[in-house]
């Protein structure tokens, strides 16, 4: 019987060890690389995604139109990303996607765009909506500096462009 209590009481020191090692292997992960996860585009260029497109919902609005638009991005640990565009006018919801691989150095990222079902001939018009869904220039590869602070990320592109992000 006392044998019996000994191994049992190994065994929970095993089982509480593990758990307490798989534990803080979690939390290790998240705070290595703190890009996993969901954000959403919150801001592009210091102005909020809302204000940007302000004037073309208050033209839709005029004619009876709802106009929407949602760009969110997932970060995985593998280091590959994900972005799901979607614009929604009236009943007409477009969906678009970009993925790739990212790396991160200190305060420096690249992002690598893989394949993308934006088609690049109708980014480049010009409406406020295009340039937004068209960010990170959907085939190019963009480099520049991040800095995380609570559930804000923030990207500054090389090209002097600044993206912030808001943790889903």
């Amino acid at each position: 019987m006392f044998k019996q209590v000994r191994f049992y009481k190994f065994m929970l020191v095993i089982l509480c060890a593990g758990l307490m090692i798989g534990v803080s292997g979690c939390s290790e992960d998240e705070e290595d690389n703190p890009w996993v996860g969901t954000w959403s585009l919150e801001t592009f260029e210091g102005e909020s995604v809302e204000s940007q497109i302000a004037e073309a919902k208050l033209v839709a609005t005029i004619f009876g139109i709802e106009i929407s638009y949602s760009d969110m991005w997932t970060f995985h640990e593998d280091e590959t990303w994900q972005r799901d565009i979607t614009i929604m006018v009236d009943e007409i919801t477009e969906s678009y996607e970009v993925m790739g691989t990212y790396a991160l150095s200190d305060a420096n990222y690249t992002l690598t765009p893989m394949s993308s079902t934006i088609p690049v001939e109708e980014t480049d018009t010009g409406d406020d909506l295009d340039t937004l869904g068209s960010t990170f220039g959907n085939t190019e590869i963009d480099i520049g500096t991040w800095s995380v602070e609570g559930d804000t990320l923030t990207l500054t592109s090389d090209t002097g462009k600044v993206y912030g992000f808001k943790k889903e």
